[in-house]
């Protein structure tokens, strides 16, 4: 992963690209949040691929609602259900709210798997 991120980062500060995609999810490491970052302060857009990191998350509330905080991402979603799809569309509709008890959760999260 360290690989990647260090790629995505020459890739957002070398003014030759309009997006970057690598992998992103609410479990990636702070490191990928940086990549994120600065992709938005040069003005180019993300592409996250496995924003589920590969069904490991399973809580597409949470996760859309992690990534819905940043404007410059585009996630790929690798839908393997019908279910999955009909919960990513609903709440692509109707993100949820980002609040207090939602980051505590998504911490929580992010703290077991990093």
């Amino acid at each position: 992963m360290q690989q990647k991120i260090f790629l995505a980062k020459l890739t957002a500060e070398s003014g030759l690209y309009e997006t970057v995609q690598f992998p992103f999810s609410m479990i990636s490491p702070e490191q990928a949040v940086e990549v994120v970052k600065l992709c938005e302060k040069n003005d180019v857009g993300c592409i996250a691929m496995q924003p589920l990191n590969g069904g490991v998350i399973s809580n597409i509330p949470l996760a859309l609602g992690y990534l819905h905080q940043f404007e410059n991402i585009v996630p790929v979603w690798g839908i393997h259900t019908q279910e999955e799809l009909k919960e990513i569309l609903y709440f692509t509709d109707k993100p949820p709210v980002v609040d207090e008890a939602f980051t505590k959760e998504v911490e929580k999260i992010r703290m077991f798997f990093n």
